[in-house]
């Protein structure tokens, strides 16, 4: 069997589940309507995808560096860092068991009240755009979306768009299942009393890694 490598694989992949036949040649200069269709819809959902199901291939670490903060800002954060374009979501800052003061993404920037002298260390949803990385369940997702969000243009059919809706998602529960097997969530607990002597606010409270 053939390796799943391009992009172009997935799209036939979801073609075939339509009932179609292997037409997609490619979506980055597409000539056919059918081509055009699997382009307008590709990465659109691939970043949705990504983003909402948080798949574990996805997980990057990296550090942003500060920022000025924007002309005429009025706030209660006193720095702002980089926001970085191949963040799809900001998932925390530092290592889990750091105290500090929750950050906030507005404006395309991080802000906060910590000074974080060397560049801020960040935990991010990365924009993944090798297929070669994608597990098998995230690439089920990929293509049972896809295939919803084409089926309509592609057949002309409502029923194939209503069977792939059904289809992406058992495949959004499995890829969610398999995502927390590995990564299970730490348990991270912290005193009230200690957190009240030190001006501190917060709880027992899980993290995704």
């Amino acid at each position: 069997m053939a390796a799943i490598n391009t992009p172009e694989w997935i799209c036939n992949l979801a073609n075939g589940s339509l009932g179609m036949k292997n037409s997609i040649n490619n979506i980055t200069t597409p000539v056919s309507d059918k081509e055009k269709n699997f382009a307008l819809w590709y990465d659109l959902i691939r970043q949705y995808l990504l983003k909402s199901l948080m798949p574990n291939f996805a997980l990057f670490r990296l550090i942003v560096s500060q920022v000025t903060l924007p002309a005429g800002y009025v706030g209660f954060y006193g720095y702002a860092y980089e926001y970085p374009v191949r963040c799809l979501k900001l998932l925390g800052v530092g290592r889990i068991d750091d105290v500090r003061s929750p950050p906030t993404v507005e404006s395309g920037m991080i802000f906060t009240n910590d000074l974080y002298t060397s560049g801020m260390p960040i935990r991010i949803i990365d924009d993944v755009t090798d297929v070669t990385r994608f597990t098998p369940d995230f690439t089920m997702a990929f293509v049972f979306v896809l295939g919803k969000c084409t089926a309509l243009a592609s057949t002309q059919d409502a029923s194939k768009k209503t069977s792939m809706m059904k289809d992406a998602l058992q495949e959004f529960l499995n890829t969610t299942a398999q995502n927390a097997q590995e990564n299970k969530p730490i348990r991270r607990s912290t005193s009230r009393m200690r957190d009240s002597r030190y001006g501190r606010f917060g709880g027992a409270q899980d993290e995704k890694q």
